[in-house]
């Protein structure tokens, strides 16, 4: 089980003092690269450049290996020969990251980094040297601090830093997928808790988010290709095809559409049972290291799977809970006064990138 603080993970380089705007957030994770950038005028902040990049990479491509580094490098040099980017604020891998809650001694806080590290072994399988980590005070008690620590192997973060730097890219901040995707989801301020479903190709993303800071975070490798490879062996179709019936048809609950939604119940119900497992874990720890735990009363789904039809009514209906398309730009402008050039469908894939880049814009200039 993953808990989380609040900060971003680690300030890889310094923001040069002049770097206001624009803000650019990448998302490289679920096989593809996904930028958006993020301007300001006199009416507010607007979207500049944006777009994604499929990878291609085979099933037996991991994240950092050489084929990986090599096919994002070329997409990132293809993507700044275009765009002309110069800096940015990347995401790093969910699935590399350890989040841990605990308790220190009520010292100094300049001390308290150090009696984390003590801490480090019991929770984590690298040595403290081989890691970077990030904490955030989250409670307190009269004799110890409650700490939300985040911890990134360096060798993770040093090749993604690699890659933006070899496309001529400055990686200015490099974050966890979940604390951005919440800054783009979830209000600040106040006292409600969230789940975000990240639902993607390759995998899903599990979270709670209270709008200050990501509690909890959870990983499941189930996603929209498991949705498309059950279609096509069930049905005998090319990929292609697997594809189109899925985002036209999907879970609707129409008599024609009995035999396809037959076929992905058992996987959509896997999803369904992994989201109630960690809810269920969330509302019974909720006085662990004495922070409680505001229940969840709404989840917000998002992702390039996201907008498969029906599949928002069928979580609603079988967990029993408000179930909502996330949009990336509630937390940055009014739809009502600027509609961006990405429609509503397609910006759900862009929600990480979008809280990346949103992370670099000052709370004035929002809104």
């Amino acid at each position: 089980m993953n808990v989380m603080g609040k900060k971003a993970f680690f300030d890889y380089f310094p923001v040069p003092g002049y770097l206001n705007f624009p803000a650019v957030g990448f998302d490289v994770s679920d096989g593809a690269i996904k930028f958006v950038e993020l301007l300001q005028n006199r009416h507010g902040l607007r979207v500049g450049k944006y777009g994604k990049v499929e990878l291609n990479l085979s099933e037996k491509t991991k994240e950092g290996d050489k084929e990986w580094g090599d096919a994002v490098t070329k997409a990132l040099v293809g993507i700044k020969k275009e765009h002309g980017f110069e800096y940015a604020r990347v995401s790093l891998p969910e699935d590399q990251a350890y989040f841990i809650r605990t308790g220190v001694p009520k010292v100094k806080f300049a001390e308290v980094r150090g009696n984390i590290e003590l801490q480090l072994e019991e929770y984590i399988s690298y040595p403290p040297a081989d890691v970077n980590f990030d904490y955030e005070i989250v409670g307190e008690d009269a004799e110890s601090f409650k700490v939300a620590v985040s911890v990134m192997p360096i060798s993770v973060v040093e090749n993604y830093g690699a890659v933006f730097k070899n496309a001529g890219i400055t990686p200015i901040v490099l974050e966890v997928e979940s604390e951005a995707s919440s800054r783009a989801l979830v209000p600040s301020g106040g006292n409600e808790s969230f789940m975000l479903v990240n639902l993607g190709m390759k995998h899903s993303v599990l979270s709670i988010s209270d709008g200050k800071s990501v509690l909890f975070s959870h990983m499941i490798k189930v996603g929209g290709a498991d949705f498309t490879r059950k279609i096509c062996e069930t049905f005998s179709v090319s990929k292609e095809e697997g594809e189109e019936m899925k985002f036209e048809k999907g879970l609707l609950q129409n008599p024609e559409n009995q035999d396809l939604v037959f076929c992905l119940a058992p996987i959509v119900s896997s999803v369904r049972d992994e989201i109630m497992k960690h809810l269920w874990y969330w509302d019974s720890h909720g006085d662990e290291f004495g922070v409680k735990n505001t229940p969840v009363k709404k989840i917000i789904i998002f992702g390039s799977q996201a907008t498969i039809p029906g599949l928002m009514d069928y979580f609603s209906q079988s967990i029993g809970m408000p179930v909502v398309l996330g949009s990336p730009w509630k937390n940055i402008f009014s739809l009502e006064k600027y509609i961006p050039e990405i429609s509503a469908k397609k910006s759900v894939e862009f929600v990480t990138a979008v809280g990346l880049a949103v992370g670099g814009i000052s709370s004035e200039a929002k809104k």
